[in-house]
């Protein structure tokens, strides 16, 4: 009786991107920006940023599978390939693969820098939660673990970068089915910091505010 071959580890974020939309098999015969965008839909259930916009149009000309080679008049898929790591590289959101025990699979280079990475090979096979605030891991474990065992999910922490910068982020996260069959998350991260801090400064502007105004009050009552 012959076995199947085992599946190809993918060498790219852009293919582990693919492989998280292989269980629908109409979707295959998309564009890989089609494929692209409705991985952005699962995820963060929004379109894709406005920065990658121009690639994934350029890919929806050029179906997977039928993008002519240069020089004949054949098929070259490993042009939408090259296109797809070029949008997963340009987007400015962070995408990453996590593996259940909470080692980094592929992260691109939007993520690398959030977290003062040079290069993937500082992260890879390690534990994403040396990165996350202590405060946070906790939370961070089990929205993982239930990402692994199904879930969709969605929530805010502290990130640690590499080089000591600390950073407030947000995930939306979706689960993804690995080579070997077993589940790992696939996420869309972004850096909220600066939203964070515009929050904060609005609230402390409505509690001085709220202050002097029950100071007035107090002092026209007294």
């Amino acid at each position: 009786m012959r076995t199947s071959p085992k599946p190809r580890e993918p060498k790219s974020l852009a293919e582990w991107i693919i492989r998280a939309d292989e269980a629908d098999r109409r979707a295959i015969r998309a564009s890989i920006g089609g494929r692209l965008q409705k991985v952005y839909s699962l995820v963060v259930e929004e379109p894709l940023p406005p920065k990658v916009a121009d690639l994934v149009r350029r890919l929806d000309a050029a179906p997977s599978g039928n993008t002519p080679s240069h020089g004949s008049g054949g098929t070259n898929p490993d042009t939408d390939d090259e296109l797809l790591q070029g949008i997963v590289e340009t987007t400015p959101d962070c995408i990453q693969v996590v593996a259940r025990d909470g080692s980094v699979i592929h992260m691109n280079l939007a993520g690398l820098k959030m977290i003062e990475a040079e290069s993937i090979t500082e992260v890879e096979g390690k534990s994403i939660l040396v990165l996350i605030a202590p405060e946070d891991r906790e939370v961070w474990q089990a929205s993982h673990e239930r990402v692994c065992t199904g879930a969709k999910l969605s929530w805010e922490f502290g990130l640690m970068g590499l080089r000591g910068t600390r950073r407030h982020m947000e995930t939306h996260a979706a689960p993804i089915e690995m080579p070997d069959g077993t589940i790992a998350q696939l996420a869309i991260t972004r850096d909220i910091t600066e939203r964070k801090q515009a929050e904060t400064r609005q609230k402390a502007l409505l509690d001085e505010l709220h202050h002097r105004v029950k100071n007035n009050m107090q002092a026209l009552g007294g």
